[in-house]
C-alpha cells in the first residue's frame, strides 16, 4: 500500500503496449486548449487515429447521408454479417467535445460495436461547433433519429463523451 491505496499489478495487453509506444512516439503531448483551434482539432483526429488498432472486418461499410436545415449530415454504416441489412440498427454519437471527433475517428469502436452486438451500426456525423453552434446537434441528432425510427421502428443510441450527452438528452 503506497500513501494509503492499494497497489494493483499493472500487467499490459501486448495490443495496448504497442499502442502505447506508437503514441509516445509521436511525440511529446501538446496542450490542445494552447493552440489555434484548427490545428487543435486536427491533433485529436491525428490521436484518435493512431488509436485504431485491432479494427475487425466488416462485411460492409457504407456512407449515406441527410439533409438537415442545409447541413449535410453523414451517416456511416457497419454490418459485421452479411444479410438483409435488417433488424434494430444501433446509432452511436462520437465524442469530441462538440467540436471534434467524426466517424473515420470513431471506427474501431463502430466496427466492435458491430462485431459483438450483430447490429448494423449507424456513426452520426453530427454538426460540430464553432462552425455550426448550438443548437445544431441536437437538431441534426432528431432529423436522424426520425429517419431511422420510420425505416427501423426502434433502435438503440449510444456515445462517448459529447455523444454521450447528446444520447442521454434523447
Amino acid at each position: 500500500v503506497a500513501s494509503g491505496r492499494p497497489v494493483y499489478p499493472r500487467t499490459l495487453a501486448p495490443e495496448l503496449v504497442g499502442l502505447l509506444a506508437r503514441q509516445r512516439a509521436a511525440g511529446p503531448r501538446v496542450d490542445r486548449y494552447a493552440l489555434p483551434f484548427a490545428q487543435a482539432r486536427r491533433q485529436l483526429v491525428e490521436e484518435r487515429l493512431r488509436g485504431a488498432w485491432r479494427q475487425p472486418p466488416m462485411h460492409s461499410i457504407a456512407d449515406e447521408s441527410l439533409q438537415v436545415a442545409g447541413r449535410s449530415v453523414g451517416l456511416r454504416w457497419y454490418r459485421a454479417k452479411p444479410g438483409p441489412g435488417g433488424g434494430v440498427p444501433l446509432v452511436y454519437l462520437h465524442g469530441g467535445g462538440w467540436c471534434g471527433g467524426f466517424n473515420h475517428t470513431e471506427q474501431t469502436v463502430e466496427r466492435h460495436l458491430a462485431l459483438a452486438s450483430g447490429m448494423p451500426v449507424c456513426g452520426v456525423d453530427y454538426s460540430l461547433a464553432p462552425e455550426h453552434p448550438f443548437p445544431a446537434a441536437p437538431e441534426d441528432l432528431h432529423a436522424v433519429l426520425d429517419m431511422l425510427l420510420a425505416s427501423y421502428g426502434s433502435l438503440v443510441l449510444a456515445g462517448d463523451s459529447a455523444g454521450a450527452n447528446l444520447a442521454l438528452a434523447e
